[in-house]
């Protein structure tokens, strides 16, 4: 796993002024695309489960009370590299971002993955 330029993946953002968003780079040097998630909106909970290949991206407005807003095939590496980021996407201007109750777990199914 890399964080090179072009590098695979896989972006779960939530912004307090547009809809969430899934961005996708599926191969190294692909293009991005993104899904719009209607009506998730900060302050909210993303959550993305990876079973092998099938990665499910999910959102509450609680915390306890998840549903599911794209699911999709991906191949990567077993061992991927995990970040949180803030963005104004306008360098005009300063933000600030707060970030809690995160979990990171490695479960693995009975394949192994």
């Amino acid at each position: 796993a890399h964080l090179g330029t072009g590098s695979p993946k896989l972006v779960y953002a939530m912004s307090g002024m547009a809809d969430a968003q899934v961005q996708v780079r599926a191969s190294e040097g692909g293009g991005s695309d993104a899904m719009t998630t209607p009506e998730i909106r900060s302050p909210g909970w993303l959550r993305i489960d990876r079973t092998g290949s099938t990665f499910t991206c999910m959102a509450s407005f609680d915390g306890s009370n998840w549903f599911v807003t794209d699911s999709l095939e991906m191949e990567l590496p077993p061992t991927v590299l995990l970040g949180m980021a803030v963005a104004s996407n306008d360098n005009r201007y300063f933000c600030t971002g707060v970030f809690s109750d995160i979990v990171f777990e490695n479960r693995l199914d009975s394949d192994g993955d």
